[in-house]
């Protein structure tokens, strides 16, 4: 089949490798000058089958857990909110007390160690090297975090993922760059979770689509898109329209503003986190992995020579600007746990980028309810985590081949009216 893909991030561009793959004739449109440029561009980096604080996390059903996932799954909002984003959080804050917690954390947990597996294949075939490293360490405050925690830490082992309880000495162990005065009562350490930079592995398979054929188009924006498989484009040389077979929308953000007009509302909301990437000044005082502040929702990972950190989660009308207090934060976050670790702020990247998230949480994989277009958005901060897996699923489903996880949750037609 002739096949649009709308959005050369992560997720567009594994879906138009793995549609290349099965033979299609693909041809990528993206509004930007080059790929992975937004969400894709400086996220966290993290691969976490352990999936531990989901940013959209339904109640666990316990006073404790429910105290500590609402903490961890707040959305701050800033700046002027629309009438759709009150919807949206009214929508969302109802999910949050949802009894289906345990399938929907299922269904996400199952799609990243499955696309985890499938990073890993194609990198070894295609011999991909980007930075990566693996592990992640997750840090606990106190004892009373550390025991709301366990019936989710319970639940991550029954279902195979390995987990290892630490003091705070052991965990020093894996992480000997940890401050001495670092305020940790214990920690988790999951070695089947990863770090990868995101963006340099989407410029690599960029490089193997093509090869495969696939056709990127770039300052190329889709104004609209009409059920008989038509879309409309406007470029530098004006405008244009081009029919295609099939056409998959991953536009992260612009996805409803795409499949509103035709009828397909989705219940999407784009929620704001910040990175600061810094050069590493000293190796031996730097991570050698992932480091997760549990309270804090404060990532810090090492990318090749640099180190990113990564926090904040926000919704509202805001999108130019930054909120300097969640910058000072990640700052404030890193000199705590690795003090001298990094060179800044000279040359010290700080980034804004979105996570498009559905009201449940979970992403939306599969056909809409009109013949031909499918959709792969709505993954939140898991879009790099989620692709590769993501990508191959729906490629099965255009296929009308039976994928190898269960998408019934993530089915597009849970929410259509």
């Amino acid at each position: 089949m002739k096949i649009a893909v709308i959005g050369a991030g992560i997720v567009g561009i594994t879906t138009a490798y793995e549609l290349a793959n099965d033979g299609h004739e693909v041809s990528v449109f993206e509004q930007n000058t080059m790929a992975a440029e937004e969400a894709s561009f400086a996220n966290a980096g993290l691969i976490a089958p352990s999936q531990l604080i989901p940013l959209s996390s339904p109640a666990w059903p316990s006073t404790s857990m429910m105290q500590i996932l609402r903490r961890q799954s707040r959305l701050d909002i800033r700046g002027m909110p629309t009438i759709r984003d009150l919807k949206w959080r009214w929508k969302w804050n109802r999910s949050l007390k949802n009894d289906d917690f345990l399938a929907n954390f299922a269904s996400t947990q199952n799609l990243i160690t499955y696309s985890q597996a499938r990073i890993h294949e194609i990198s070894a075939g295609a011999s991909l090297e980007y930075e990566r490293s693996d592990g992640q360490l997750v840090l606990i405050h106190s004892e009373a975090d550390r025991k709301s925690i366990q019936p989710l830490l319970t639940h991550l082992k029954e279902t195979g993922v390995a987990a290892k309880d630490l003091s705070a000495e052991e965990a020093r162990k894996i992480e000997p760059a940890l401050s001495a005065s670092a305020p940790i009562d214990s920690a988790v350490y999951f070695p089947n979770d990863e770090v990868g930079n995101c963006r340099q592995f989407a410029l690599l398979l960029k490089a193997e689509a093509t090869k495969l054929g696939v056709k990127f188009h770039f300052d190329t924006e889709v104004t609209a898109i009409d059920a008989t498989l038509h879309i409309a484009l406007r470029t530098r040389d004006g405008v244009a329209a081009q029919a295609f077979d099939g056409i998959v929308v991953c536009a992260g953000q612009l996805s409803h503003k795409l499949l509103s007009p035709i009828g397909v509302k989705l219940p999407l909301i784009s929620a704001y986190g910040y990175t600061i990437s810094a050069a590493i000044g000293e190796p031996l005082n730097a991570p050698r992995s992932a480091v997760l502040d549990l309270q804090k929702r404060i990532s810090i990972s090492r990318l090749g020579n640099r180190i990113r950190v990564s926090g904040g989660a926000e919704m509202g009308d805001n999108a130019g600007s930054k909120n300097t207090k969640t910058v000072e934060s990640l700052y404030r976050a890193l000199q705590q746990y690795f003090p001298g670790a990094a060179r800044y702020p000279s040359g010290t990247q700080v980034w804004k980028g979105t996570r498009t998230l559905a009201t449940d949480g979970l992403p939306l994989i599969g056909a809409s309810q009109i013949p031909g277009i499918w959709l792969n958005v709505g993954h939140g901060a898991n879009g790099w985590g989620m692709s590769c897996g993501s990508a191959r699923v729906l490629a099965d489903v255009i296929q009308r081949k039976q994928p190898d996880i269960d998408l019934t949750r993530l089915n597009p037609a849970r929410f259509a009216t």
